[in-house]
């Protein structure tokens, strides 16, 4: 089991417990692009009032930055690592998802949106709505969907549910005046002039752009939420169900998804449950997604055995401030190639990332969109973007970043001596947790021994053979 530390709980008996859960989870949304998290002109009633109503969590991390794997995740309770879904791959033969477990104990369990998981059956939804990511990016036709699960809730005598809204938004491609298709058209954009660039990219002509219309696709997701809440209260089931709102990871930028740093594993994570979850609170414990599952089964009473993640209960019931000391975060394969694989540990103050192959180029969807375009051209003329944008492209195997002076993850210390001491520690650490999850690349790993290697030979060539096997699929394509 892995070291990460974090404590079980269990509500009192007699104590209520909610009849329902709503998740809702968005795509490729970061945490500080909502209201309530300080963004100045993203356009987020719904989630801002949701927040007012329940508990904003400012620690939560996603355990990857790509979306299958991170999804599988949600609904498993166990790393990427362990369910096998540590790519677009499907989930391991006998893993035992949140849906069966709740449909085991009674509850009604439905998917609404974007489905993103493989084979979709096994997770275990009871009701689904498959939908192409055009129609999914049209609000009515979400709303239709729920309506629809809340109906066939009704005639089966309200049981206890767990549905999960999964919106295509805030997903690439981005909503534009006079779109159409999955490109939906926005009536009243966002003007660019107005919109701040993040802090992890450069404020270059061409940048602003794309980041407002990203802002766009944010507020469209919003007033899809509003619409489910809306119907949540319609039908007077709003104050029996705990809701969360959170998304995959975070934003389709360069320095964001598909990396581990903090950009792309940081995601809003709100929690409303009336007259348990007080209103309007803020809490910045540590705790990953791997919790969320052992957390709702704890929750609703039923068994979370087996599982890697630890319940954060204690902390949503105002009953305790802290969860975990430090969090563990993969990244090993997207759509490109060649995998460039990623792992990471870090604490409230330090971020530890370990490129497994430092040597292999970064190949990855977000440096082919236009705000990369747009930096890289900017570049040509400004050496300290050029040569910020180079070390993303060429990482060194491994960085440590101090979080409290350097929040952005600029400054790589994993050569300063004065921190040896941390770097040490924490590389031992992410080590230790890659044993405990019998991590394929535990073989690749530098400080290695030659038991851990011989340990995961065979996970490691099984991996080797399967990228083999995509790279020929990939060059018969072209």
């Amino acid at each position: 089991m892995a070291l990460l530390t974090a404590t079980c709980h269990s509500l009192p008996a007699g104590s209520g417990r909610p009849a329902g859960v709503l998740l809702v989870v968005a795509d490729d949304h970061g945490q500080g692009d909502v209201g309530v998290y300080g963004h100045p002109v993203v356009r987020t009633p719904a989630l801002d009032a949701l927040a007012a109503e329940g508990m904003r969590f400012d620690g939560v991390r996603a355990v990857t930055a790509i979306c299958q794997p991170s999804r599988a995740t949600l609904l498993t309770g166990l790393h990427p690592i362990s369910t096998g879904v540590f790519g677009f791959y499907p989930l391991k033969e006998g893993v035992r998802t949140l849906p069966l477990r709740l449909s085991e104990a009674g509850f009604f369990c439905g998917l609404v949106g974007k489905r993103h998981l493989q084979p979709f059956e096994a997770f275990g939804f009871e009701w689904s709505r498959e939908r192409s990511p055009a129609e999914g990016r049209e609000e009515s036709v979400i709303l239709g969907d729920t309506r629809a699960y809340l109906d066939e809730l009704e005639r089966r005598g309200r049981p206890p549910f767990f549905l999960m809204v999964a919106l295509f938004d805030a997903h690439r491609p981005f909503p534009r005046p006079g779109g159409i298709g999955m490109e939906l058209a926005v009536l009243d954009p966002l003007d660019p002039a107005r919109v701040p660039v993040p802090p992890y990219l450069f404020d270059v002509p061409g940048v602003r752009e794309e980041v407002a219309a990203y802002l766009d696709a944010v507020g469209r997701a919003d007033r899809v939420v509003g619409g489910v809440l809306a119907e949540l209260e319609h039908r007077r089931l709003a104050r029996r169900t705990l809701v969360i709102y959170t998304a995959d990871h975070g934003p389709a930028f360069p320095f964001a998804k598909t990396t581990a740093y903090d950009a792309g594993l940081a995601v809003p994570f709100l929690v409303r449950w009336p007259d348990r979850v007080r209103p309007g609170t803020t809490s910045g414990a540590l705790a990953s997604f791997v919790d969320v599952a052992p957390t709702l089964l704890d929750l609703l009473g039923v068994s979370g055995e087996g599982l890697e993640g630890a319940s954060f209960a204690p902390v949503l019931l105002g009953e305790r401030r802290t969860h975990r000391s430090v969090l563990f975060a993969s990244q090993t394969d997207h759509l490109r190639l060649p995998s460039r694989p990623i792992r990471s540990i870090r604490t409230a103050r330090y971020h530890y990332v370990l490129n497994l192959f430092g040597e292999r180029q970064l190949t990855i969807e977000a440096v082919t969109t236009p705000t990369w375009r747009a930096m890289e051209k900017a570049a040509a003329s400004d050496e300290d973007l050029a040569q910020r944008m180079s070390t993303f492209l060429n990482r060194p195997q491994e960085e440590l970043f101090d979080l409290e002076a350097d929040p952005l993850e600029r400054e790589n210390l994993a050569l300063d001596p004065g921190l040896a001491d941390v770097r040490q520690e924490l590389g031992e650490a992410l080590l230790s947790e890659m044993r405990a999850l019998d991590d394929p690349l535990l073989h690749v790993a530098p400080s290695a021994t030659d038991a851990d290697r011989e340990r995961s030979r065979a996970g490691f060539e099984a991996w080797n053979d399967l990228q083999a096997l995509r790279q020929e699929i990939f060059e018969q394509r072209q």
